[in-house]
């Protein structure tokens, strides 16, 4: 009997009593109760004492608790109906309640990380579980004996992916109370070790930069505090104002997925009411940047409701009211492109041409000439080539963020049509990709043959090549959707029907595949 106790495992699943309670569901199993700890688990108490934490108090109620001794034995085990789980669920619990607020933050994020980037493979599913990462923090909190500080979440955050990985490549986690078990055992080893190497070794090497992937807004927006963005030049710092920056995120884009104008205008009137009042910092800040989005929205479609198809270039009055639009676009400017990407596209939809073109050159310019934020990516390199400055967040918003651009069928150019009508929400269109599409359009409809085809190459790079401008997997398919319709309209039919072969392969696509389809079938 004693040999089959020996194990301490996950609390058990699966063929318990399911019990429902207000909508969650939870296993119960009978079980035995234990007032003392195992020989094998009394180490763990002394690394406790020795670590002082959690308090005194607190550790003494640990050890009466005591442990607990559930009938389920290891699936993989010839002895399986013999054997029994040592469980320390009680102890685990008052762990997690002494955790401070970075810690807790830290385990909650790693169980978003695990949700959101590492599991996302089918076959490595299951591997990795939310006990896992319990097991890391606590380690971590062990053996990491600085200081915990929401200041410091991104350095400790990234100590605990580092023994996960570490352990991950040894093929062995040890258990938290009892470290001769390998949590590992039977699950983690062979083809499946290497597998899960394989989507965890690309995350490692990328850095802090991969933590964008989780795009987890709600999570990350209790990091936010005044003093984030401290004006020191090291790298940490720069990923604490893009932790800030994160936060503005996909929130937006539901916002601004809404093309009637007295909603935008009611929500605008809401927003100015939160930054009048007695609000923090990022709060004001968020709440700015919703701000300054929505009034650029609602002076796009303001401006295309009130000219329309009616607009004409001969018209002083007319020229001179648009552009009273696009500098009112430019004075709500927030980040580095958005409001001028409206701005080309009013130009470039009321027939304006060149006014447009004018508009997209300088927006290339500034793409080249400095560093970029985007939310899954950062550009490290020329970052620390600008000579690595932090500015407050909203500065850094205004010369260097870029924000993914999040169209409705109302606002979309004419040569997307098609692809807006097939679908009821707004399309994201990756900001960069959308500047050399207007440039290419623009060059195209003034006949500038030469600078369409040397825009298009550069497309060609950017969709295909691309080194800097990360495009991530969910923007991919209509990236090669506006390059094959500037192939096309370029004259280059098998380069387009290439390109819309690749979005036909690419799963994010399925909502406008007929579109891409057709588009396909139609080239001469």
């Amino acid at each position: 009997m004693e040999q089959c106790i020996t194990k301490h495992l996950p609390s058990p699943r699966g063929d318990g009593i399911m019990n429902d309670l207000h909508d969650a569901e939870m296993d119960n199993f009978h079980c035995l109760k234990s007032t003392q700890w195992p020989t094998s688990a009394l180490p763990c108490i002394q690394r406790l004492v020795d670590r002082g934490w959690p308090s005194n108090n607190v550790l003494s109620n640990i050890v009466r608790t005591g442990c607990h001794l559930v009938p389920m034995g290891d699936r993989s085990s010839d002895k399986q109906q013999l054997e029994w789980r040592i469980s320390f669920s009680e102890a685990e619990t008052a762990l997690v309640c002494e955790m401070n607020h970075c810690q807790f933050l830290c385990f909650g994020f790693l169980k978003i990380f695990l949700q959101r980037v590492i599991n996302t493979r089918e076959e490595i599913g299951g591997l990795l579980c939310s006990y896992i990462m319990k097991t890391t923090i606590l380690w971590e909190i062990i053996y990491n004996r600085g200081r915990w500080a929401k200041q410091d979440f991104l350095k400790l955050f990234w100590n605990c992916f580092r023994r996960l990985m570490s352990w991950v490549r040894n093929g062995y986690c040890p258990d938290f109370f009892i470290p001769e078990n390998n949590l590992f055992f039977g699950k983690i080893y062979g083809r499946t070790q290497r597998v899960l190497l394989q989507q965890l070794i690309p995350l490692y090497n990328e850095g802090y930069r991969c933590l964008p992937v989780c795009n987890c807004v709600g999570c990350m927006s209790v990091l936010l505090q005044p003093n984030t963005c401290s004006l020191h030049t090291t790298d940490i710092d720069f990923y604490k104002v893009t932790v800030d920056l994160m936060v503005i995120k996909d929130e937006v884009d539901t916002l601004l997925s809404i093309d009637d104008i007295s909603i935008l205008f009611k929500q605008i009137t809401l927003l100015e009411q939160i930054q009048r009042q007695n609000v923090s910092y990022n709060t004001s800040l968020i709440a700015g940047y919703f701000l300054h989005l929505q009034t650029q929205y609602f002076l796009f479609c303001s401006a295309l409701q009130i000219f329309g198809n009616s607009y004409s270039s001969h018209n002083k009055d007319n020229y001179k009211s648009v552009c009273k639009f696009a500098k009112a676009l430019k004075r709500n400017r927030f980040d580095l492109l958005t409001h001028d990407i409206l701005s080309a596209m009013l130009f470039y939809k009321l027939g304006m041409h060149r006014h447009a073109l004018r508009i997209a050159l300088d927006m290339r310019e500034r793409i080249q000439r400095t560093y970029l934020m985007y939310y899954w990516t950062l550009d490290l390199e020329a970052y620390r080539a600008a000579g690595g400055e932090i500015n407050p967040v909203d500065i850094m918003m205004r010369r260097h963020f870029l924000k993914t651009l999040s169209l409705h069928e109302s606002m979309c150019l004419p040569e997307l049509l098609l692809e807006h009508q097939s679908l009821e929400d707004s399309i994201e269109y990756h900001p960069i990709v959308f500047v050399y599409f207007l440039l290419f359009l623009c060059h195209h409809r003034l006949s500038m043959h030469n600078g369409a085809d040397s825009v298009l190459n550069d497309l060609v790079t950017l969709v295909n090549n691309d080194y800097r401008y990360h495009i991530p997997d969910k923007l991919r398919g209509i990236s090669l959707e506006i390059l094959g319709i500037c192939q096309e309209m370029g004259g280059y039919t098998d380069e387009a029907r290439a390109s819309y072969n690749q979005v036909l392969q690419e799963p994010q696509c399925r909502k406008f595949r007929e579109v891409t389809r057709y588009r396909f079938q139609n080239l001469n």
